[in-house]
């Protein structure tokens, strides 16, 4: 799939790619759309949208920190505005967090698109004070896309399962193995810990927690997996 498809998924309508039941991996969707940014705005500006309106409340942010971690550090600078960006719109104290730990990751940035220092664009929108955090005087015109963009969350929760499980239990490692291990994504620990991002412990301790959990599913009253959409139904 590509970035714009998977974020079609997550909430954003992009006239061409309609929202659909797929699910995708939310922190590494974002991950993976940071790239827009050198080549197509629009895009990058949805993302931060997408983030702001709907899901802000359900990402994994200790998950995408360590994605970051490994993240070159242009990509360090960019996920570090994102999230200052949601924390402003959102007041929530979580993401203003993990955007100063990245922060402190992060050196002097290398490149980024001319047009968005243009004179002509920051003297008709002013310079963004998210990037000025990294001495970077870009016009201030990334906080562009209106809520009317995006899904309401009924539509959201109900094309995808990972991010319904979240709400419905929290947006940490027990709801992401959990869904990893139900929709037949992974099948051992070793896996989980690869895909999820976090240390053998962790993993060792949710599944272990677990272990009953499939007969639970299988009573019909909690979760069911349809195995071949990967559809959790609630």
């Amino acid at each position: 799939m590509t970035v714009i498809s998977q974020l079609a998924c997550l909430g954003c309508n992009f006239a061409a790619y309609p929202n659909k039941i797929h699910p995708v991996d939310p922190e590494k969707t974002i991950i993976q759309a940071l790239d827009s940014f050198w080549t197509d705005k629009k895009v990058f500006t949805m993302l931060i949208g997408l983030l702001k309106y709907r899901i802000h409340p359900l990402i994994n942010l200790p998950r995408l920190y360590n994605m970051a971690l490994i993240l070159e550090n242009d990509k360090k600078i960019l996920i570090s505005v994102l999230l200052f960006k949601v924390a402003k719109a959102t007041k929530d104290d979580r993401y203003k967090f993990y955007a100063n730990k990245i922060k402190k990751k992060t050196r002097s940035y290398s490149y980024f698109p001319k047009e968005y220092s243009d004179t002509f664009y920051i003297q008709r929108n002013g310079i963004d004070k998210e990037f000025k955090k990294f001495n970077l005087n870009l016009a201030d015109f990334f906080d562009i896309q209106h809520e009317k963009k995006f899904a309401p969350m009924i539509k959201i929760y109900s094309q995808n399962p990972w991010l319904r499980l979240r709400a419905l239990i929290g947006t940490d490692y027990r709801a992401d193995i959990i869904y990893l291990k139900i929709s037949g994504v992974i099948s051992n620990q070793a896996e989980a810990a690869k895909i999820i991002g976090c240390n053998k412990s962790s993993v060792s301790r949710v599944w272990n927690s677990i272990k009953g959990f499939d007969e639970l599913a299988q009573l019909g009253s909690s979760l069911i997996c349809a195995q071949g959409e990967g559809l959790l139904r609630l």
